[in-house]
């Protein structure tokens, strides 16, 4: 390739960079985002079984990972036999892969996705359910330690070292025995959580979609979203949110739709239009301004301070270096009118890796200058990924969880920046969007 015009030796090597993420992305894990729903509505059919006592998502699913390679249900009844026969006549299933006594695996029409669903009596479903939850990693641990108290541990129950079965109701009581606090599925990735447990010092209010009151990172047919203002807004006050930001693309995003000033100040008035007509839910005034190659904002401060939320966020330019990059995200918190650095990495989960950028860096900067970083909550991109929300959890970064929605039914992502903050130990005390709109907006406004 680099003996055509135009192309280098750095062309090629980005070329093969992008063909070796294609490949890796074919066939392999698929976004969390795009499974749940298939997922839920198969456990909706188990659940309504003959006979089931209880049922559950397990595996990857239940811990909310970023990717998933197939779905795991486990339930309990009496009879497996009609809740096996629910999963293999489901509609949608392509192939019964194998059915016996107690587990059917099926594949999916839809994406090339295996189910397995697995029956037990009811008196296993807690070990059964903890062990096919997993991580791996968690599971050894867990075993090893119940071991060393002569306790054996498996998806079977847990018996003593005479065979004496130890009654387990749920895996609080499973956790109990071992002398831990109770590991929510999220955190079962042996990264820290055994210890913690063991100490007591789990965070206890780990933030939940429940206590989020409102949707922040909103675009609408004014910029490059699918639906109106009014129809963002009456699908946000459904879901019982307060609240929602309404943060279009800016000037410079031409591809996308960015506003001119003036267009921005015209929404302006149909936003009041709005909250005056529609009751119960409020659309804030935002933007979602570009950061732009120098680290500068698109949109003069003068403009900038007359909104309620200001989102920052990098659309163009990702082949700069570490060093550039890194410096161009440090200008863009260095200003005052910059209120939540959005997705921070660039990275699109299967298709594109995240662009180089000291992020250590980065949330100890936004620490010091009191602004929050999203989370994001599109299935693609969960940026801030887990790892990252533990550090800025750790460096006392307040966090926004968002939902970066194009249409109406993009505001559940919500639900997955949620996930994505629970699997990094975000407690609702580190997440604004948890305050109140006015709350919220002085919160943002509060530059330490």
């Amino acid at each position: 390739m680099r003996q055509l015009s135009g192309f280098g030796a750095k062309s090629e090597a980005k070329m093969l960079e992008g063909i070796a993420l294609y490949r890796r992305a074919r066939g392999e894990r698929k976004l969390l985002g795009d499974v749940m729903p298939v997922a839920a509505a198969l456990l909706e059919r188990v659940k309504a079984a003959p006979g089931v006592v209880r049922a559950s998502l397990g595996g990857s699913v239940r811990r909310q990972a970023e990717t998933v390679a197939d779905v795991d249900i486990i339930a309990s009844a009496p009879q497996a036999g009609p809740v096996l026969d629910a999963l293999a006549n489901a509609p949608g299933v392509a192939t019964v892969l194998g059915k016996g006594d107690s587990k059917c695996s099926v594949r999916l029409e839809a994406g090339d996705l295996q189910v397995d669903l697995r029956v037990l009596p009811d008196e296993d479903f807690a070990t059964a359910l903890h062990h096919f939850t997993g991580s791996k990693a968690h599971h050894i641990r867990l075993r090893n330690l119940g071991h060393e108290r002569g306790l054996k541990i498996s998806e079977w129950g847990i018996h003593r070292d005479d065979g004496t079965k130890v009654p387990v109701k749920d895996e609080s009581d499973l956790y109990a025995l071992l002398d831990m606090q109770y590991v929510p599925p999220e955190l079962r990735e042996d990264t820290g959580e055994f210890e913690a447990a063991r100490a007591g010092t789990l965070p206890k209010d780990l933030v939940t979609l429940e206590d989020i009151q409102g949707a922040v990172h909103a675009h609408s047919t004014w910029s490059d979203g699918r639906n109106s203002l009014e129809e963002m807004a009456l699908a946000a006050q459904a879901l019982g949110l307060k609240y929602l930001t309404v943060t279009e693309h800016s000037e410079a995003a031409i591809y996308a739709g960015g506003l001119k000033e003036d267009d921005l100040k015209r929404q302006w008035e149909e936003i009041d239009r709005i909250n005056a007509a529609i009751p119960g839910v409020r659309l804030l005034k935002g933007i979602e301004v570009d950061i732009l190659e120098s680290g500068a904002l698109d949109y003069a401060d003068s403009l900038l301070e007359q909104l309620e939320v200001v989102i920052g966020s990098i659309h163009v330019r990702h082949g700069m270096d570490e060093d550039q990059m890194t410096r161009r995200l440090l200008a863009a918190l260095d200003n005052p009118c910059l209120q939540i650095l959005g997705h921070p990495t660039g990275r699109l989960i299967n298709s594109r890796e995240p662009y180089p950028v000291r992020m250590e860096e980065i949330l100890e900067r936004a620490a010091e200058r009191g602004v929050a970083v999203e989370v994001n909550g599109k299935p693609a991109r969960l940026d801030i990924k887990a790892e990252y929300v533990r550090l800025a959890v750790k460096l006392g970064v307040r966090l926004v969880v968002s939902c970066d929605a194009h249409q109406k039914e993009d505001l559940r992502n919500l639900a997955f920046a949620v996930a994505t903050a629970r699997r990094g130990w975000a407690p609702k005390g580190s997440v604004l969007n948890t305050l109140p709109a006015s709350r919220f907006i002085s919160a943002l406004r509060d530059r330490r």
